[in-house]
């Protein structure tokens, strides 16, 4: 799970490395995210970073594998896009994060190798031909791999939970027209704009990963169904005051960086406070299974004797012609000695239901309080 903390990404609750660029500026109000091609060897770009005589820098690097390394907090400014214009503002440093994908970029087909600038070479067949107007017409690309794609899209998804003021994704060719071909056209920039359109709730399976952690902690979020619906906010909720987090029912920065952290705290009791009595005898409480069996027998004992003795005395009270001779008639029959029986059996068996109620709201207590947890 990713998730940005204090301006820095971690994953799992884990800070990803931080190695300080050489070159960076002053505080920056997000706006939009820069796609770019690091256009060098494999691993040369955290190093060269790091060089002041570079005169560049970025915020992230993703490597082949998807590991990432950061190199600039989120909201200070790197110097990766260089003279360029969103929406008619330019200099888009002042306002972009940039995130540098491990790839040579366009690549140049001699013989039967496709040539990097720096020299590198890669079999044709490795490659992708592609032509792109934006990119500078036909040329060879070299595919990016599942693991960039996913730590990107993973990445993006966090800093726009991160930063509302965020509301473009772009990619360094769009700002920078015809000086810049990266990302390449082969990249699913779109794809990844796509995440703008529901950047105010975290994807399904970060959901439901959140609420397997929560369950596996002791707060009941219902099922790992993906969605946040009443039970999964009284879980977070719960789970944001038990570890000192701003009390919000939602999967923020901050909770999900808690929940990916081993260290957090578990429900103290096991349990969640708004367990009904319906989810506790699911769960197979021999307490609340009895109790419930007990009450729906006094239910039919009290229906059956209602339903007998009035089928033999509504004719009685039937031959009163008003309705004050009809209750005088009913009245009569209650004083009688099957009457009184009858008045009794049903008061004795409304006091057993009430017991087995009370029973079942003092379990349900106990389970709130983690007392006989399971019984």
């Amino acid at each position: 799970m990713f998730s940005i903390v204090n301006d820095r990404l971690q994953i799992s609750g884990r800070p990803v490395p931080f190695v300080q660029a050489a070159n960076e500026g002053g505080r920056i109000e997000p706006k939009i995210v820069v796609l770019h091609d690091t256009a060098g060897p494999d691993g040369s770009a955290v190093s060269w970073f790091r060089k002041k005589a570079s005169k560049v820098s970025a915020h992230f690097v993703v490597a082949r594998d998807g590991s990432i390394t950061q190199l600039v907090e989120c909201d200070r400014k790197a110097f990766h896009a260089g003279e360029s214009s969103w929406r008619g503002r330019r200099w888009c440093n002042d306002f972009g994060i940039g995130i540098e994908i491990e790839n040579p970029g366009k690549l140049t087909l001699r013989g039967d190798k496709c040539f990097a600038w720096y020299g590198a070479a890669w079999p044709e067949s490795e490659c992708l031909r592609l032509n792109s107007k934006a990119h500078g017409g036909e040329g060879y690309w070299l595919p990016y791999t599942a693991a960039q794609i996913k730590a990107v899209d993973s990445l993006v998804r966090a800093i726009l939970i991160a930063y509302p003021t965020v509301i473009d994704i772009v990619g360094h060719f769009e700002i920078s027209p015809r000086r810049k071909v990266d990302v390449g056209p082969h990249y699913p920039l779109d794809r990844t704009r796509a995440m703008l359109a529901d950047r105010d709730e975290p994807l399904k399976d970060e959901i439901r990963q959140a609420q397997e952690i929560l369950a596996e902690l002791g707060y009941f979020a219902g099922g790992a169904d993906g969605a946040i619906g009443v039970r999964t906010r009284a879980a977070l909720r719960t789970f944001q005051e038990q570890n000192g987090l701003k009390i919000t029912g939602e999967i923020d920065a901050a909770t999900a960086a808690k929940l990916a952290d081993p260290a957090a705290k578990p429900m103290p009791t096991g349990v969640r406070d708004d367990v009904t009595k319906e989810e506790l005898k699911a769960a197979g409480s021999e307490t609340m299974t009895g109790a419930a069996t007990v009450k729906r027998a006094s239910e039919v004992l009290i229906a059956a004797e209602v339903v007998k003795k009035a089928g033999e005395n509504l004719a009685i009270a039937e031959e009163g012609k008003t309705l004050a001779e009809r209750a005088v008639a009913l009245t009569s029959w209650l004083l009688t000695p099957e009457g009184m029986i009858t008045a009794g059996t049903i008061a004795v068996l409304g006091l057993i239901w009430l017991r087995a109620d009370k029973i079942e709201w003092a379990r349900l207590r106990d389970h709130i309080l983690g007392k006989h947890v399971g019984r």
